[in-house]
């Protein structure tokens, strides 16, 4: 016996109380069946008899024996009761379980929550508690590398264990799990669901019309020419582009069917011819550009030379300075400002008359330009796939 003796012999009493009432309750039964117990009974009987001969690990395999040829809750309860005795908690707990699943009767269901408490308290010492909750029906559950059957609560000596969850249609979960001992823990599981690509189901598509030879491009990528086909291509709505050299590009959405071939005839228009002027026009425009650019330094400079010169003048006028700087001092102050002046003048004027050769340089060329374009005819760029094609020129 454990250090909890005279809280055994109470349970003890209980136990006997409910074997007693147990019996009584099955008499009526008994003796409609047989006037001799059943194999099961006479299991229980004996083990009775060796818990009230102080032979608790005998009676436990007894009950235990008579549980497995006839579930009956009260063998389920004294196998729980017993195993609490002998402080094995696992198996206490196990067997209540099973006396859940048997069903005792209602007054008897506050003598099994009590024997449940003093069950959890027990196991607690040294035990964690550990549930899973959300475990999708038919997975596979591991638990350190073993095979875990519902339901999905567990009492553990360890504080981690390392959790594995396989399903159908989900990605498989594998992650250690913290429980404390002496704590319950819940960990609810969510996998994630597996995306499946759907199937790829193919037709085929026919392209026909003008002009022979006409670029065909399908969802972006170059297929052939025109005609083309058939080619396979995905099911759905594509998107079909002809293009040639002078034509105007087609676009046509056309749906593809799975296992059939869609037809699709195309003729492309002549493209317009879109007139532009020669190079003369932005070489002439560039050089006016410039040539204002210029005119506008050069006027820059030319305010520079005009703030340098009235420094001159005030220096002149300054008899004050004069007396710091000396004759010599005056001199060399005067000749700089002077010599500053007229450098800047003289830059101020060589771009004013860069400037304006450029100006009238450009206004030449556009006037040239105009001239061109009248007299020998325009240059006609008509626009292509990718680019665009001068075609005209010069007429005599």
């Amino acid at each position: 016996m454990s250090a909890g003796y005279p809280d055994a012999m109470i349970r003890y009493t209980l136990l006997s109380m409910v074997i007693a009432l147990a019996a009584v309750a099955g008499l009526p039964e008994r003796s409609a069946r047989a006037a001799q117990p059943t194999p099961a009974e006479r299991l229980h009987d004996a083990a009775v008899a060796a818990h009230e001969a102080g032979r608790l690990r005998q009676a436990i395999e007894l009950w235990r024996d008579a549980l497995k040829l006839e579930p009956n809750w009260k063998y389920a309860y004294n196998l729980a009761n017993t195993s609490y005795e002998v402080e094995d908690g696992k198996d206490a707990w196990e067997a209540l379980r099973r006396v859940d699943q048997l069903g005792p009767p209602d007054k008897y269901l506050g003598l099994v929550a009590e024997l449940r408490s003093k069950v959890r308290a027990l196991l607690y010492r040294d035990h964690a508690w550990l549930v899973l909750v959300g475990v999708p029906a038919g997975a596979e559950v591991r638990r350190d590398g073993e095979r875990w059957e519902p339901p999905y609560d567990a009492w553990v000596k360890a504080a981690t264990s390392v959790i594995e969850v396989k399903a159908e249609g989900f990605e498989a979960l594998r992650e250690e799990v913290a429980h404390p001992i002496g704590d319950r823990t819940e960990r609810r599981i969510e996998l994630a669901k597996v995306v499946v690509a759907p199937e790829v189901v193919r037709g085929s598509l026919r392209i026909e019309g003008t002009p022979v030879g006409a670029t065909v491009t399908v969802g972006g990528a170059v297929l052939g020419v025109l005609p083309l086909g058939p080619v396979e291509v995905d099911e759905g709505l594509v998107e079909v582009r002809v293009s040639h050299v002078g034509f105007v590009d087609a676009v046509r959405s056309v749906r593809v069917v799975g296992g059939q071939e869609a037809r699709e005839v195309v003729t492309l228009e002549a493209a317009p011819p879109v007139v532009t002027k020669s190079e003369l026009t932005t070489a002439g425009w560039i050089m006016v550009a410039s040539g204002a650019v210029l005119v506008g330094v050069g006027a820059g400079f030319h305010a520079w030379a005009d703030d340098t010169y009235d420094e001159v003048r005030a220096l002149n006028q300054d008899a004050e300075r004069v007396r710091e700087l000396g004759l010599e001092g005056y001199r060399e102050r005067y000749e700089e400002l002077d010599g500053a002046a007229s450098d800047r003048a003289l830059v101020s004027q060589l771009l004013w008359v860069a400037g304006g050769a450029a100006v009238a340089t450009g206004v030449v060329l556009l006037l040239l330009d105009e001239s061109v374009a009248q007299d020998e005819g325009a240059v006609h760029v008509v626009p292509v796939s990718g680019g665009a094609v001068v075609v005209g020129g010069a007429t005599f």
